[in-house]
């Protein structure tokens, strides 16, 4: 089967859209160990409403494990719910066969602001799975800033001391992935107030970097350059112009405020911006998320490195 599809992900109402009924069955024309299984799923026939049209997802070997999204997302759910976790939840899925979903929570004990501002950040639980093999079950901890439209922020390193980021392999048995999805939420849930101010005290120190006009240019330059992110300049389009009008824009914003003055904060959240803008690209949410975190990275680790040479 070919691996070629569309990159852009498609945002869906409901749960139900994503939890469709899959089998893994024997490949009765396999012709090798790697394709001994097909994954298959029942679709509804756009042709006729009333009835399922199978589809193949995938060749797959005896030993894969297929975990279908009926076992992560509702429960997932229900634990929210059971925790009395306020809240709101993003579908999406590239053909049928890579699944991100996101949930933002809404509950004031995940939420806090940048100090002296009304930019308000909360948690975030992002899960990528998919049945194909192409991307690896995943949740992961991240931030989204409300004022924001595309508002994901990634996680930062230091998450990894709390275990904020699950990996689950296609071979792990799904009685398995119910388990570790419960001790997941149980930490995020017994454990927030610090998970909270770890976080908080790294995005501050982004907040109290000021950037002024001499130097903006020369920052943006090198972060997009430490980060792998290649910038367009030509007639029709220049990557440093519309990063820095994001930035400005929100360091005069009437409300926000920051009362005119720019900082790295700001700018990491504009090629945030940026990088998950549709209009200019279609790259899937994954590699979103893998871009951001190394410009998240960068400009932490600068900050890290002039504490060392100052002590």
């Amino acid at each position: 089967m070919s691996k070629r599809r569309t990159s852009s992900a498609v945002v869906v109402e409901n749960i139900n859209s994503l939890c469709f009924p899959v089998h893994r069955v024997d490949n009765p024309e396999w012709v090798n160990k790697k394709h001994q299984k097909i994954i298959v799923a029942l679709m509804p026939d756009p042709n006729n409403p009333e009835k399922n049209k199978r589809k193949l997802l995938n060749y797959a070997s005896s030993v894969y494990g297929l975990i279908p999204n009926s076992a992560i997302f509702p429960q997932i759910e229900n634990v929210l719910n059971a925790s009395n976790i306020a809240y709101n939840v993003t579908y999406k899925h590239v053909d049928n066969v890579e699944f991100y979903v996101d949930y933002r929570i809404t509950d004031s004990r995940y939420t806090w602001k940048i100090e002296g501002t009304n930019d308000e950040i909360q948690m975030i639980i992002s899960v990528q799975h998919s049945y194909d093999s192409s991307k690896k079950f995943k949740i992961f901890i991240g931030w989204f800033r409300f004022i924001c439209n595309n508002g994901l922020v990634s996680p930062v390193k230091e998450l990894e001391q709390y275990n904020m980021v699950m990996v689950v392999k296609h071979s792990t048995v799904v009685h398995k992935v119910h388990e570790n999805i419960n001790k997941l939420l149980l930490k995020i849930h017994n454990e927030a107030e610090d998970i909270i101010t770890l976080v908080s005290r790294k995005f501050k120190t982004l907040a109290d970097a000021v950037v002024t006009p001499d130097n903006f240019d020369k920052m943006l330059e090198q972060t997009l350059k430490a980060a792998g992110i290649n910038a367009i300049s030509n007639k029709n389009f220049n990557t440093y112009e519309n990063i820095k009008n994001r930035a400005i824009a929100e360091a005069n914003h009437p409300t926000l405020g920051y009362k005119g003055t720019l900082n790295e904060w700001l700018v990491y959240n504009a090629i945030n911006q940026y990088i998950n803008d549709d209009t200019l690209n279609v790259t899937n949410p994954e590699t979103r998320r893998e871009n951001d975190s190394k410009v998240l990275e960068y400009l932490l680790k600068r900050h890290q490195k002039e504490t060392e040479q100052i002590s």
